[in-house]
């Protein structure tokens, strides 16, 4: 993380009491997670999530954006500003390939911090609906998402969903809940 970024928090817990940011775009090939199907480097994310855990702020951590290397169409970025940020806005080629960087990226942040710690972190599913047809493509993401945040014999993580900028909560969430996997 940039130096001026991490001093800016550092006043905002001191002088504010600042307690959880919300991690947007974690997964964007900014953060260089996957630069290979299948192939994941943490060091940007554990340098950000490390800082925080450091600092006592609650990551509010954003499953967002789709890495190039599994992303279904590379051409869609956020705010159609290619050169400058790069929030993929694209459904996977294969959603096994989602719950699969989910499930990497659960499982080192619960080897790295410790469950007592990541369970107190919230997790969103993706960025407010936008460039994720809904209920088609955003659906089967959030279920890899749900599937994937128990890893192994932890208990499940709380993943949540997100709606779309101006839609009532109601329509939303019949429409969204019609589609979720059951517990099994």
């Amino acid at each position: 993380t940039r130096a001026d970024w991490q001093a800016h928090l550092k006043r905002c817990v001191a002088e504010l009491g600042l307690r959880g940011v919300r991690m947007h775009g974690i997964f964007d090939d900014d953060m260089s997670v996957e630069p290979a199907r299948g192939t994941y480097y943490w060091y940007n994310v554990d340098t950000v999530l490390d800082f925080l855990v450091a600092h006592g702020v609650t990551p509010i951590v954003e499953l967002s954006f789709m890495p190039s290397s599994i992303a279904q169409d590379t051409s869609r970025y956020a705010f159609r500003n290619r050169g400058g940020y790069k929030g993929l806005l694209s459904p996977p080629a294969d959603y096994a390939d989602w719950y699969d960087l989910v499930l990497a990226f659960a499982t080192h942040v619960l080897d790295r911090h410790g469950l007592g710690t990541v369970s107190s972190w919230a997790f969103e599913v993706w960025n407010e609906m936008w460039g994720m047809p809904f209920p088609s493509a955003y659906v089967p993401l959030y279920n890899a998402c749900a599937a994937a945040l128990p890893p192994s014999d932890a208990p499940a993580l709380p993943a949540h969903g997100t709606r779309g900028e101006g839609e009532p909560t109601e329509s939303i969430d019949a429409r969204f809940m019609g589609g979720v996997k059951p517990e099994s």
